[in-house]
């Protein structure tokens, strides 16, 4: 499943929902699923000795970097903070072994454009998103809902190879968390 939830909203209602810095110490749950995404990273990063730079254009504060263990360089950047540059203004400006994406491409417009452009910039990547959601009640700030076969589809399409899914049942949501290869090189 690939749904489209709902239209883009207008530059206004951007700049209002996105006025402040995320704060993403708010919710347990959400506590849970960033302690959760570090410690699939870290473990990858383990594995992967030759990540030398990350960087994250997350949804959010940069709590997911800031958590990593690592001697490599780091990058980050709350895309969704009023005045900041769009992740794909960003994309196309920067480049690194591993990218973090954590819950971001559902309030994208075109999160294949960004996948995409990434696969050309990154050696890897590292997406959170929702589980399967279809509801466009639940959450106002998304435009994308996917099930697991809907994302590996999308990553197939953009030439990044699958390496790695995981999935954390939340109350209010279940996440899926994946790690790919970029093909491109």
């Amino acid at each position: 499943m690939i749904k489209r939830l709902r239209p883009t909203h207008s530059e206004e209602t951007l700049a209002d929902m996105y006025s402040a810095p995320y704060d993403s110490t708010k919710w347990d749950e959400h506590n849970h699923r960033v302690e959760w995404t570090i410690e699939r990273l870290q473990l990858f990063l383990t594995l992967r000795q030759e990540i030398t730079s990350i960087a994250d254009l997350s949804c959010g504060d940069g709590r997911i970097i800031d958590g990593l263990e690592t001697n490599a360089s780091k990058t980050k950047s709350d895309i969704s903070m009023k005045g900041g540059e769009s992740i794909e203004r960003m994309i196309t400006k920067i480049s690194a072994d591993l990218l973090i994406c954590s819950e971001t491409l559902e309030h994208l417009d075109d999160p294949k454009w960004v996948l995409a452009a990434a696969t050309k910039r990154f050696k890897w990547i590292c997406i959170t998103t929702p589980l399967g959601e279809d509801d466009p009640e639940k959450n106002y700030e998304h435009y994308w809902g996917w099930d697991l076969f809907g994302m590996s589809q999308i990553l197939e399409q953009t030439l990044w190879a699958p390496r790695w899914v995981d999935t954390l049942n939340e109350s209010y949501y279940t996440y899926q968390l994946w790690i790919a290869r970029s093909t491109w090189a």
